[in-house]
């Protein structure tokens, strides 16, 4: 910089400093009135801030696409060699602004400090809401801006506190320095800029990396702090849509107000972003009406979500929500008015000529519980047939340990047509196949009883659902829910019953009122009374052991409890996947826009088959299996852990057949513990054995006596099977 320059620069900073013992009176004389910042008392919002693009400039047509804000930048949008030319272009466009929208200008940093004293000289005007201010570095750059700013408030007879400012923090010194900067301006900050292009160059980082994140919301901490908007930006990649989106919904999620734009897309975008979305609004009324008249009483937004405490501060957030819709609705009108399509200034938008509709959920889709009676049976309007390629995909996800499951030439030397089914995969099937017509509609899938295969089912089988209602029984003292039993079944086309389970669902009370609610407070229904052929052929066919390719089973202690070495980790695709295939419409299984990740959760049967699945190497080949009980106490993310631990109770020899044994367990699934971990946990024994406690109770239990699993047990179930003696002679 040159003595001039410097000469120039220091003389308008002794005139700030000898002003400043009259700071008061410049924050008390500040005013609101400017009419790009406040229209007729309408609050602008800053959810799109538009750089339109020097060809935009120079044509005179700025698109008019409905920002919240437009910027004209006169730093890196006009190269060094156009700025003086650029200026004049500037200029013709402050002087016609017409519309409502705030209308800033960027100027040069005050590092080129000829440059930005040019520019605030030549584009300060009325019609100028104020400057965006580059490489804002500490809070005392702004002096330097302050200075000018000044001058042209009196020079144009403006109110001391007109024009205001926007800072962009965009180097690693201005992150360090953000609450100084957020909290300075002179009282004029209209908004907090970030510029993660330039800070990712200072750090030597990718613009998307975890550390431009953290600095993005060290920044918005710091303007939140000081109850300021942010602004993130920017994206430059024009045409990658869906990464801009993704990014701007973080930005949202993490405090952000709005963002910068570099084209018309962007700021459809980012309007649609960071307005209130429908499902927003329509939660926020909800939380606030509900607490209104249930106070004290946890909150449910769908059914199967997560209980949420109505705390004060999530209502408070909620009346802000319902506030801020009022602005944006009362900003978006004055926005419109704004719009005239008569003029030469700017682009002409597209028109609409078929009047717009709204859609509606399509019909047919309600429960028609109001008609259901008791163990009135209800088909699902699906047929499926389960061929080797859906149990290759199950295969692939949860270990298979069953000979009858694997081997052809086994099942085959058992009197079998050919391998069988896994177990776990035809519940699977019983239970999601009911569950857009029945089970998607309870508040709680408590879990499984008697889940028993009575037939031999090989690949390529075609199944039907079938579904009734066993018992409905009220669910506590308040009245709100009912258990209710239902039995699911897996038929063939022509109506022969191939496996049955009992699923215990907790209801809005009420659904079935055609059903009489029993007077038990417990439910008493028992398995379906039939032998399962299936088991008996096996029993039967298996007396001939010396063809068995298995390995040598371990003999088993009752009452010991053991650790499975294995462990299956329930990924995203995996859990997504499977549903698909299985019909299992819970939103809360995939709806990645209503749920968030944590509360996107692993079906309940998926868990109960990796806590199986994790024994697979320790107790021998299956021979047959049943599942007496299954609970769910707590839920499972996608990619958490399952690792098993198991309490045989009993061990007895299967009649008719002296080679097999019949073992019964317990099985406990846990959630994000290691095998080694679980090694020196002390498990109560009221835990291990008793199978008819609340989930409740159970915690209680834990958080006194073994916090190591407290909230931790994903899956208890009792199982039964089959498999050959240790003590069985093999040639």
């Amino acid at each position: 910089m040159n003595i001039a320059q410097n000469a120039t620069r220091w003389a308008l900073l002794r005139r700030l400093v000898n002003c400043r013992e009259n700071a008061s009176l410049f924050f008390s004389a500040r005013t609101q009135t400017n009419r790009a910042i406040h229209t007729e008392y309408i609050q602008p919002l800053v959810r799109s801030v538009y750089f339109p693009s020097l060809q935009a400039i120079k044509s005179g047509q700025i698109p008019e696409i409905n920002p919240d804000i437009v910027v004209l930048d006169m730093e890196d949008t006009v190269p060094m060699a156009e700025k003086d030319c650029a200026r004049p272009l500037f200029l013709k466009i402050i002087e016609s602004w017409h519309r409502p929208q705030p209308l800033f200008v960027r100027l040069n940093c005050a590092d080129d400090y000829l440059l930005m004293l040019k520019d605030a000289n030549t584009l300060s005007h009325i019609n100028v809401a104020g400057f965006v201010l580059p490489k804002v570095q500490r809070g005392s750059a702004f002096e330097e801006y302050e200075v000018v700013v000044r001058e042209q408030e009196s020079r144009l007879k403006l109110p001391l506190g007109t024009f205001r400012y926007i800072p962009m923090i965009e180097t690693a010194e201005g992150y360090a320095n953000a609450f100084s900067i957020a909290s300075g301006g002179f009282g004029r900050n209209f908004a907090v800029a970030i510029g993660n292009n330039d800070i990712s160059f200072d750090t030597q980082s990718e613009p998307l990396s975890s550390l431009i994140q953290t600095l993005r919301n060290q920044v918005t901490f710091a303007a939140k702090s000081g109850n300021i908007p942010v602004l993130w930006g920017v994206h430059l990649n024009e045409d990658d849509y869906g990464t801009f989106e993704r990014i701007c919904l973080e930005a949202k999620a993490s405090g952000c107000d709005g963002g910068i734009a570099l084209s018309p897309a962007h700021v459809t975008i980012l309007n649609r972003v960071f307005s209130t979305s429908p499902s927003e609004a329509e939660d926020a009324r909800m939380r606030v009406d509900f607490k209104k008249s249930n106070p004290g009483v946890s909150y449910h937004r769908y059914p199967q979500s997560t209980r949420t405490i109505l705390a004060l501060p999530l209502v408070k957030k909620a009346e802000n929500i319902l506030e801020r819709i009022e602005k944006e609705r009362l900003y978006d009108a004055e926005k419109k008015k704004g719009i005239r399509n008569d003029r030469d200034d700017f682009e002409t938008p597209a028109s609409v000529t078929i009047p717009s509709r709204v859609p509606e959920i399509f019909p047919g889709g309600e429960p028609k519980f109001n008609t259901w009676e008791k163990e009135q049976t209800i088909v699902a309007p699906f047929e499926l047939t389960i061929d080797g390629a859906m149990m290759t995909l199950w295969d692939s996800s949860f270990y298979q340990n069953s000979l009858l499951c694997s081997s052809d030439e086994f099942s085959k030397s058992c009197g079998l047509a050919a391998r069988q089914l896994p177990l776990g995969l035809l519940g699977m099937v019983a239970i999601g196949m009911s569950v857009s017509t029945f089970t998607e509609h309870c508040r709680y899938h408590l879990g499984f009883k008697n889940l028993r295969q009575l037939h031999p089912m090989s690949p390529g089988v075609t199944v039907r659902a079938v579904m009734s209602v066993l018992d409905v029984r009220r669910a506590g003292n308040e009245g709100k829910y009912d258990v209710v039993t239902s039995r699911h079944e897996l038929t063939d086309t022509s109506g022969i019953s191939l496996l049955s389970v009992d699923k215990i669902s907790m209801f809005p009370q009420g659904m079935f009122p055609k059903i009489q609610p029993s007077a038990e407070t417990k439910s008493e229904t028992s398995a379906v009374k039939v032998i399962s052929k299936l088991k008996r052929t096996v029993v039967d066919g298996a007396k001939d052991c010396s063809k068995c390719p298995f390995h040598e089973a371990a003999a088993v202690e009752v009452g010991k409890v053991y650790a499975h070495r294995l462990v299956k980790v329930l990924t995203d695709a995996e859990s997504r996947g499977l549903s698909h295939l299985m019909w299992l419409t819970n939103p809360h299984h995939f709806n990645i826009m209503r749920f968030s990740h944590a509360e996107i959760v692993v079906p309940g049967p998926f868990v109960m088959a990796a806590t199986i699945a994790n024994t697979g190497l320790d107790y021998g080949y299956v021979m047959y299996e049943e599942i007496t009980s299954c609970t769910n106490p707590n839920r499972v993310n996608v990619g958490d852990m399952i690792s098993s631990l198991s309490c045989v109770t009993e061990v007895k020899a299967v009649d008719g057949n002296p080679d097999l044994e019949e073992l019964t367990m317990r099985l406990y699934g846990l959630i994000n513990i290691d095998t080694e971990d679980i090694l020196h946990i002390n498990v109560p024994g009221d835990v291990l054995e008793k199978e008819d406690f609340k989930a409740s109770e159970m915690e209680e239990i834990l958080r006194v006596n073994c916090p190591a699993l407290f909230h931790k047990v994903a899956c208890i179930m009792t199982r039964k099977m089959i498999r050959f003696s240790p003590s069985s002679e093999i040639s």
